[in-house]
């Protein structure tokens, strides 16, 4: 359910913040 959408997000937010930190502030 609500479990694997967490987990992607979360990597995905986790890769923005490697790739572009000014963006994951943004958010």
């Amino acid at each position: 359910m609500c479990l694997v959408d967490c987990i992607w997000f979360y990597i995905h937010a986790v890769k923005m913040l490697v790739e572009e930190p000014s963006v994951a502030m943004f958010i």
